[in-house]
């Protein structure tokens, strides 16, 4: 199973993102104004590990995880945008012990190593018919090292 298949489930269950998200957790675009604010996810590389023999079943992922806010129906959409982006990330160092309270620093139960590898922000126009929104974006890079199993 790939990482990206983990992602989803693993957002969901992050209290402060389904606080702010509910199930608007969605692999490359929102498709309706309704489902903001939202997170989403979309693979930019997957590229396998070469070792001494010549290869190996070892890949690292490269993921965008983009937390979206829209001006329209929201008080604050740039506080929004980084409050779920810092909810997303976690902290790497929990202090109560229980591991990474997000995706930043999270080993998945396949063993897959997430890290965060860049962080930055974004303000653009979406059109939509006659009305123009503002979005309020904060994307993120995560590098996903994980071993692909062959399928029984």
């Amino acid at each position: 199973m790939l990482p990206q298949a983990r992602l989803t489930a693993r957002l969901k269950k992050i209290p402060a993102v389904a606080a702010i998200v509910g199930e608007n957790v969605l692999p490359v675009l929102v498709p309706s104004p309704s489902q903001y604010p939202a997170v989403v996810y979309q693979v930019l590389s997957n590229v396998p590990w070469n070792d001494a023999d010549g290869g190996s079943n070892s890949y690292t992922m490269r993921l965008r995880v983009s937390c979206v806010s829209l001006s329209q129906g929201n008080l604050r959409p740039y506080e929004t945008a980084w409050s779920l982006a810092s909810a997303v990330a976690g902290d790497a160092e929990n202090p109560n012990g229980n591991g990474p309270t997000g995706l930043s620093g999270w080993v998945d139960e396949h063993h897959s190593v997430w890290h965060l590898a860049d962080e930055f922000d974004e303000a653009g126009e979406i059109q939509l018919g006659t009305d123009t929104f503002y979005a309020y974006v904060v994307n993120q890079l995560y590098d996903v090292q994980y071993v692909r199993h062959a399928r029984p």
